[in-house]
């Protein structure tokens, strides 16, 4: 829980890092947003996959020539998000400060990022 969560974007994300960071077996953390549900799982498993073959400070999917979500930080690059405040960009931030990134190509569009009501038939349209 984050009781700054007013203060940006940063803030809960301190907060869910701090968190992950108590694990000293955790090396890798997957952001993904709250807000783009249909996420397919071997997207995800690629995406960690890569990250753990290269040893990558970042690795991003690539839908169709555009950087999308969830995306997968090393250790030394979420614990710069750490120190980070206010508004956030976390693509930009690893465009930034990432010293190894790795791209995996998705051949097809992100999933829908659900910014209203007007978006859910989208992502419900399947039956799932």
């Amino acid at each position: 829980i984050d009781p700054e969560w007013s203060e940006g974007e940063a803030s809960p994300l301190q907060a869910a890092l701090d968190l992950v960071s108590r694990d000293r077996s955790a090396d890798l953390v997957l952001l993904a947003r709250g807000d783009q549900p249909d996420i397919d799982t071997g997207v995800v498993r690629d995406l960690i996959a890569v990250a753990r073959e290269t040893g990558a400070d970042a690795v991003v999917p690539k839908y169709r020539y555009a950087p999308g979500w969830p995306v997968v930080l090393g250790t030394d690059l979420w614990r710069y998000f750490m120190g980070l405040e206010g508004a956030l960009d976390v693509h930009a931030v690893i465009t930034t400060h990432g010293k190894h990134i790795e791209e995996v190509w998705i051949d097809r569009l992100e999933p829908t990022i659900i910014k209203g009501v007007d978006d859910l038939p989208t992502v419900m349209h399947r039956g799932d």
